[in-house]
């Protein structure tokens, strides 16, 4: 899923992951176990929740998406159907 870009750093040649796409970020947040109290996939597996809205939006939401807007969060989800 990542791709690699030369970061901007002058000193040496590390590399950082370019950013990822919405489906990429809640594949990482629904497969990260110590998540599973706060966003998980439903028993079918066909769809996912938000079972702490309060932890998500102040644990999880800064860590991928570099906000803490739970709004701007579902508009994104909406937006990608």
């Amino acid at each position: 899923f990542s791709h690699i870009q030369p970061s901007h750093s002058t000193n040496n040649e590390q590399l950082e992951p370019a950013p990822r796409t919405l489906p990429a970020k809640l594949n990482s947040m629904l497969s990260d176990s110590s998540l599973s109290d706060i966003i998980t996939w439903l028993p079918h597996g066909r769809s996912w929740r938000i079972l702490d809205r309060d932890r998500f939006t102040h644990e999880v939401l800064p860590k991928y998406f570099e906000h803490s807007n739970f709004n701007s969060f579902v508009r994104l989800v909406n937006a990608w159907g």
